[in-house]
């Protein structure tokens, strides 16, 4: 099932809650008083369609990765307050990118921290924090939701002879985003995980084998659900055009929440060209499409 740009169907149980992450792709390099180089075409038009539409999907509680630039930050989360007046992440001035990580809530959120990925040099952290932006919420009906956010490693972004390396370090984030999640009230993980069933496998096993349900499966959904589509236009002539399209994109229920709530209605979301750019034809919100669950009170 698909959620181009209008608000979510209704599922055939009615969802308490849904939650939504989405790569928004505003990822660029600035070269300061000269240019923005983006990764993916057209940020700005990307970024002011971007409230509406967020808006527009129904979603209670919003997980963003890619929202490097803190006033891109500042700007959703004022576009968006009237619906979502709940915002929270941490910048960091010492790095280049920062984390790019992002949530947007319905709901009260009580508290947040950032926890910094392990087994990164000083000079890339200057470039880059991988990490994991973790967030209690409290939910009407429900309670108290522990939620974190997360956009792990991808494999040899400019150059391939270090993909194992990457890969190695996607297995390390996993195992430290595994144990942060633990404890008596595990923790719902969401974001860009740049694995899935049949691309880097072993890595989306090591999540579910450690006690995570794929909540977009656990929906009832057969479809492939691709968030990442080598067939998106801003895609077409990326980094990855030689990527097969893939779902990295998750929402992971640990099985102990289960017992509280049922995964129902899942879709993809921000597929349909909607962003006109000028003088061509329309692109979608993003080089990604957004993946939500709704969950219904067991």
């Amino acid at each position: 099932m698909s959620l181009g740009n209008s608000p979510a169907p209704h599922a055939a149980k009615p969802a308490t809650l849904r939650i939504l992450t989405f790569n928004l792709g505003l990822l660029g390099f600035r070269v300061p008083g000269i240019c923005f180089v983006p990764m993916a075409d057209h940020v700005q038009c990307r970024l002011e369609a971007a409230p509406s539409q967020l808006i527009g999907s129904g979603a209670d509680i919003v997980a963003l990765q890619e929202v490097y630039d803190r006033r891109h930050r500042r700007f959703l989360a004022n576009a968006v307050k009237d619906t979502y007046p709940y915002a929270y992440g941490v910048g960091d001035r010492w790095s280049m990118f920062s984390n790019g990580l992002m949530v947007l809530s319905r709901h009260p959120i009580v508290s947040g921290r950032y926890a910094p990925a392990p087994g990164f040099h000083l000079l890339e952290r200057a470039i880059s924090r991988k990490g994991y932006l973790c967030v209690e919420i409290d939910v009407p009906d429900i309670g108290h939701l522990r939620l974190i956010n997360v956009h792990l490693t991808v494999s040899g972004m400019f150059f391939p002879s270090v993909e194992r390396v990457d890969n190695e370090r996607r297995r390390d984030e996993i195992a430290h985003l595994v144990h942060l999640a633990d404890g008596s009230d595990p923790a719902i993980l969401v974001g860009d995980f740049n694995c899935s069933p049949d691309v880097h496998a072993d890595h989306y096993r090591h999540i579910t084998d450690a006690g995570y349900v794929d909540a977009f499966v656990a929906s009832g959904e057969t479809g492939d659900g691709f968030t990442w589509d080598v067939n998106n236009a801003l895609n077409r002539n990326g980094p990855y055009k030689n990527s097969p399209s893939q779902r990295i994109d998750h929402v992971f229920v640990p099985t102990a929440l289960l017992k509280r709530l049922s995964p129902v209605g899942g879709i993809l979301a921000f597929e349909v060209p909607s962003v006109a750019i000028g003088g061509t034809e329309p692109v979608t919100l993003s080089d990604h499409y957004g993946m939500m669950v709704g969950f219904s009170r067991c």
